[in-house]
């Protein structure tokens, strides 16, 4: 539970996602900034609610979209406890829809971090957050406390969680044999081949940049599209958002980070490049939506 009349020497922090990719980068994170925080995770809101009821925390960095219970569900439950109702709330999501934002705002988040995120923004809005609440002295690390580095970290824990969660597998063109959802009940199988005849328009975030796509190749745990060179291009292991509509005429949104990139044309002037996204998220409703795009994709 959250006490606002003693602040302890090491702050506490809970991080709740479902995706351990993005808990990880999350951690990493904010080590780099605050190395003598003590950090908790929770997979979900309700794993979360047992944790907040039993300990004392002083800021919360939740997802929005999780299994059994969603960080707004949990937002609005920590807002209506007494004892949590004025515990530091950050909401760390793919939603960056106005809408989204404002209903977070009326659920009375206390900031809000878009994904994909930099550790640099990450660390931005903790600060402005923790800062009306804890004194000066506590978010800063212990006399000999040394920073983590989050260079090679970071790539670490990409290739990690590739191997882990994603590296079984290569690319699956839609024409090929699609292979089995790796996340039980998300999706059945969709075998046969396709040939893709129709145009598929998605979209990909990356950094600050929004850029309109082509699909060219998609499965369940990676899609290849081609992209306009025409402003910002994402680097390898980049983190990035790809957002496509789905069934329902609502907008899905997969995490993932690019994998591959390669020039269309063999020229340094080329116009067009290829980029491969791997997903990371573990969501069963977004991998079936993404299922239904394949399935899509097929029967046209």
């Amino acid at each position: 539970m959250h006490r606002r009349t003693s602040v302890p020497v090491t702050p506490r922090v809970l991080i709740v996602d479902d995706a351990n990719f993005t808990r990880d980068l999350i951690r990493k994170a904010v080590r780099s900034r605050f190395p003598h925080f003590h950090l908790e995770e929770a997979t979900n809101g309700k794993q979360a609610q047992r944790k907040l009821a039993s300990d004392t925390f002083q800021l919360i960095l939740c997802d929005w979209e999780m299994p059994e219970m969603g960080g707004d569900e949990l937002l609005h439950w920590v807002r209506g406890n007494e004892a949590t109702k004025t515990l530091p709330f950050i909401m760390i999501t793919s939603r960056g829809d106005k809408e989204n934002v404002v209903q977070a705002i009326q659920l009375g988040v206390s900031n809000y971090v878009t994904k994909p995120f930099t550790t640099d923004k990450l660390v931005d809005v903790i600060v402005k957050v923790l800062a009306k609440h804890l004194p000066a002295s506590a978010l800063r690390p212990p006399t000999g406390t040394r920073p983590a580095s989050m260079g090679n970290d970071s790539a670490n824990v990409l290739l990690a969680a590739a191997n882990k969660e994603i590296g079984r597998s290569g690319a699956i063109p839609v024409a090929a044999h699609i292979t089995r959802d790796r996340t039980a009940g998300a999706a059945p199988d969709l075998p046969g081949t396709v040939k893709v005849t129709a145009k598929l328009i998605a979209q990909i975030r990356f950094g600050t940049a929004i850029a309109k796509c082509l699909i060219k190749e998609i499965g369940l745990d990676e899609v290849t599209a081609v992209l306009r060179r025409d402003g910002d291009i994402p680097a390898i292991l980049d983190l990035a958002v790809f957002d496509f509509e789905n069934t329902t005429g609502g907008t899905s949104r997969i995490n993932a980070f690019v994998h591959r990139l390669e020039a269309r044309d063999p020229s340094q002037e080329s116009e067009f490049i290829n980029i491969t996204l791997r997903f990371v998220d573990d969501d069963a409703g977004k991998r079936r939506h993404l299922a239904d795009l394949v399935r899509s994709v097929r029967s046209d």
